[in-house]
């Protein structure tokens, strides 16, 4: 069934079971792509939602500001509710969710407190949170650790330190920004390492990066190879860099428009 027919089906009476359930699939599918993009500008990764009156809620939550009393609000809810206030830079709400979803063991909220601190410049209560998330083995914590140290502070020995710890404790996420860090020292070996390990995972941006590493040394088929592997993805930075290769000159271009001039008159 094709995603149009299933979206255009208004009518559930009109729908087998099969049809149905594709259609209630599809959408679900979409929701959850939106609420990913939306978190991923804030730099907070979605975690799965199962059920579905949680994600309707939290889609109500994200879109359209929907809320509900406190009291029916408890585990992973209570994490979205703080990435929202996270997201609408509501300090004392986000730490009101972001510690009651703490309390239900999502350890991952610790990394996104102390990563709003880290934006805001404010590295002690950063600093507060990234140890607590490390001292239960949290690999964000970790992974927004070495990128602080990478990024910001500018320190290689503490960066690569727990950037390998992070990955040692599995934020597979690490392996692209890993793979970065070893190029900026030349370690062009354990740059490729990273990236082949980010795009196994599933992160295309390594591709353009390699494209890009193999462009500047001048290796022409590694660069297309990475490029074309990145475009079977559908990965923007690769899909980019192809058509900035085939973007047709202007003298082209005008000669497409006398063609097609020709082939209408």
């Amino acid at each position: 069934m094709s995603d149009e027919r299933i979206i255009n089906m208004d009518n559930d009476e009109n729908l087998t079971p099969e049809q149905l359930e594709d259609r209630n699939q599809y959408r679900k599918m979409l929701i959850i792509a939106k609420i990913a993009s939306v978190l991923k500008m804030y730099d907070i990764t979605y975690i799965p939602i199962r059920d579905d009156m949680t994600l309707a809620h939290v889609c109500n939550l994200l879109f359209c500001g929907i809320t509900e009393p406190d009291d029916q609000v408890t585990g992973l809810k209570s994490f979205y509710y703080g990435a929202y206030f996270h997201m609408k830079k509501n300090e004392e709400l986000m730490n009101k969710w972001y510690r009651v979803a703490i309390r239900y063991g999502y350890d991952d909220a610790m990394a996104y407190m102390g990563y709003y601190y880290d934006q805001k410049k404010k590295y002690r209560k950063m600093k507060k949170w990234y140890n607590r998330g490390i001292k239960v083995k949290n690999a964000r914590c970790m992974f927004n650790l070495a990128s602080h140290y990478h990024c910001v502070r500018m320190n290689r020995k503490r960066a690569d330190k727990w950037y390998k710890k992070a990955i040692k404790y599995g934020c597979k996420e690490a392996y692209i920004n890993y793979g970065f860090f070893n190029y900026e020292r030349k370690d062009y070996e354990t740059m490729k390492e990273y990236y082949h390990k980010a795009i196994e995972y599933g992160d295309y941006n390594a591709c353009a990066n390699l494209a890009t590493f193999y462009n500047v040394q001048g290796d022409i088929d590694n660069m297309m190879k990475y490029l074309n592997m990145g475009a079977q993805y559908d990965n923007k930075l690769c899909l980019k860099f192809l058509y900035q290769l085939y973007r047709p000159t202007p003298e082209e271009e005008e000669e497409g428009v006398k063609i097609k001039e020709v082939v209408s008159t």
